[in-house]
């Protein structure tokens, strides 16, 4: 997918009040290789600073599955940022 072995393309899909924050709901992110999914969200802070405010709290997806922040990317993976539900 990518031409350089040092970094990784990945798309981030954000969800809820992301979306709503960062007038978009899919980015493509080019990132250093070996990059995690929370340093793809710091990424798209540096371009949509307001997200800043719903760092902490975000949980990011995989596929089917609910990664850790740590989780370290591969070139042309899809993750997903969710932000945390509430309701009754």
């Amino acid at each position: 997918m990518t031409t350089s072995m040092d970094e990784i393309r990945i798309e981030m899909i954000l969800h809820a009040v992301l979306r709503e924050v960062a007038d978009v709901e899919l980015v493509v992110l080019r990132l250093p290789a070996g990059s995690t999914a929370f340093a793809a969200l710091n990424s798209l802070i540096e371009r949509h600073p307001g997200l800043a405010t719903h760092a902490k709290t975000v949980a990011f997806a995989r596929g089917d599955a609910i990664i850790r922040p740590e989780a370290v990317l591969a070139d042309g993976d899809r993750i997903e940022a969710l932000p945390p539900v509430s309701g009754g």
